[in-house]
């Protein structure tokens, strides 16, 4: 029981992930009998564990802490109808059993995620940290570090970026569900590229090992670091996690904005919105420099393309020369330091094109795709 209170009270990730079986549950449309009856347990249970552990010092978790605590009851309610119990129509079963193994799946993986990037820290001692905030200060100074100090100044910005970094779970779990009210192959697609997209960036993480300003800088963000010609080396930071370069959170939520194109306005409006905040958390909380943001674009709209449900090898041939953008920006990055350095307009003309470009090359695809009405 102590466990499981240090898990939705101390973990803001892991209770944001477990709330989002509660917009499972409502895509079930159990009945309010149902839907009261979890989350009336839930209650009952989170004050269960309140009473084993203090909630953590961050923005919300006593509010995190209820949440998941009814969550874990309308996942205990979603598996109860997967297995029958209740009389549902045989339809609404078998969608209860896909949303209770989306969430199993999610949360195995994210457990994964989570011993690969331990190894990472301990694998690799150097990391090219030094050498991307001398980059970063390329762009007309210390962007992670700028966004860090507003952050700081400003309470708004700080609790909303950090429930985006945080919800992105949340946000993954709720954008398949609603999804399985058309069709199964749509969140199967979304899950697909969201794994597609982890594992190749876990791949870009062994060949260029970064943590962020945040472990490379112990004054983060106070001031801006002074670096110049000879830091662009590797250089020993303090034992975390070596998923820099490319951004993962970033890919993850374009992905998932793109994917919420087609469940309506207003899912590609609170998707914006989470997309906006997890930008702001990933240069904030100095998990992130500028580049490895510009990496993670041309993955993620690339990872986009390779539709399982719907086939087309042209957009996957067409995705797949993004991902190797990407990747190009890794393999080559170490033996152009010194030259993206010296000419700043370069990396500036560079990294504009790698943003711009993926999204134009989205928007010309999507608009063919509306002329033959698919």
């Amino acid at each position: 029981m102590a466990y499981i209170a240090r898990q939705f009270f101390q973990n803001p990730f892991l209770g944001l992930t477990f709330a989002s079986a509660i917009v499972e549950l409502l895509v079930l449309r159990p009945g309010a009998r149902i839907l009261a009856g979890a989350i009336g347990i839930g209650t009952v249970l989170f004050f269960l564990l309140q009473s084993q552990v203090a909630a953590g010092g961050y923005f919300g978790a006593t509010a995190i802490g209820w949440l998941a605590s009814c969550g874990a009851m309308c996942l205990l309610a979603i598996a109860l109808q997967a297995v029958g119990v209740g009389g549902r129509a045989e339809d609404m079963v078998h969608r209860a059993r896909v949303l209770f193994a989306v969430f199993v799946l999610v949360v195995v993986l994210e457990t994964l995620n989570g011993k690969f990037l331990r190894f990472t820290g301990v694998a690799f001692p150097e990391t090219w940290d030094l050498a991307l905030a001398t980059l970063d200060s390329r762009f007309g100074g210390q962007p992670a570090f700028a966004v860090g100090r507003f952050v700081l100044e400003y309470n708004w910005a700080l609790n909303f970026s950090f429930l985006a970094y945080n919800g992105l779970l949340l946000g993954l779990v709720s954008l398949m569900a609603l999804e399985t009210k058309h069709t199964f192959g749509d969140s199967l697609t979304t899950f697909f590229q969201f794994s597609v997209a982890g594992i190749i960036g876990a791949g870009f993480y062994l060949f260029f090992p970064v943590s962020g300003p945040r472990y490379a800088f112990s004054f983060f963000p106070s001031h801006d670091p002074v670096l110049a010609l000879a830091n662009l080396v590797p250089s020993v930071v303090v034992p975390a996690a070596r998923n820099g370069m490319p951004s993962l959170h970033t890919a993850w939520v374009v992905l998932l904005f793109i994917r919420a194109r087609c469940q309506g306005t207003g899912a590609m409006v609170c998707f914006g919105v989470l997309m906006v905040g997890t930008i702001i958390a990933t240069l904030g909380q100095g998990e992130h420099y500028l580049l490895d943001l510009v990496v993670a674009v041309p993955m993620a709209v690339g990872v986009s393309f390779w539709n399982i449900a719907d086939v087309r090898w042209s957009e996957w041939l067409v995705g797949g020369g993004l991902v190797l953008a990407s990747l190009g920006w890794v393999i080559f990055l170490p033996a152009t330091l010194v030259l993206l350095y010296t000419y700043g307009w370069l990396l500036m003309t560079l990294s504009v094109l790698t943003v711009t470009g993926p999204l134009f090359v989205r928007w010309r695809v999507v608009c063919r795709r509306r002329q033959r009405g698919l």
